[in-house]
């Protein structure tokens, strides 16, 4: 059973339905992907730089190793973000053409995943990667939260991928 989003849907309509499919327009506009996806490569390079950058030239304390861990998971951070990005973009980009095209949900979807896993699973990553670094700077670096919130993320983030890969092969599958 796929979830369905038609409850947010009277939601936002009860409030500002504009802005919301403004803002959903936007961020599944190709220039902006394009862009986004360049700025966050670039980000991670520069990030990348400077963490083998100061790693060389550090010594071996404590604090040093924790600053590079830090940089080390940014990086990591923002290639998990994008990665994310990446696979919700086409499953709303099929959902918005539907939408246009029969002026509701059909079920004839090109892209079939079960939305409640999918979306969950996306949300799970995003939160898992913002809160890894977070955890890495709050807590002693003895303490593997950081690298078990990153282990999540890519967990979830796996799960999200594979829910959209089966789906178009389905989706295609079931076209012929």
């Amino acid at each position: 059973m796929a979830f369905d989003l038609r409850f947010w849907d009277r939601w936002i309509k009860s409030s500002s339905y504009g802005a919301y499919h403004q803002i959903i327009d936007l961020v599944l506009d190709e220039a902006v992907f394009w862009c986004t996806v360049v700025i966050l490569i670039t980000s991670t390079a520069g990030i990348l730089g400077f963490q083998l950058a100061a790693s060389s030239q550090t010594s071996e304390s404590s604090d040093d190793k924790n600053n590079a861990a830090l940089l080390a998971l940014l990086w990591q951070a923002l290639l998990q973000l994008l990665a994310n990005y990446c696979t919700v973009v086409p499953v709303l980009r099929e959902q918005r053409q539907r939408k246009k095209a029969h002026g509701r949900h059909h079920d004839h979807a090109v892209i079939r995943v079960h939305y409640a896993v999918f979306y969950g699973c996306v949300v799970a990553s995003v939160v898992a990667t913002v809160l890894a670094p977070v955890l890495l700077r709050a807590l002693p670096t003895e303490n593997p939260a950081s690298s078990i919130a990153n282990f999540a993320s890519n967990i979830f983030a796996a799960v999200a991928a594979s829910q959209l890969a089966a789906g178009i092969t389905s989706g295609l599958r079931s076209r012929e």
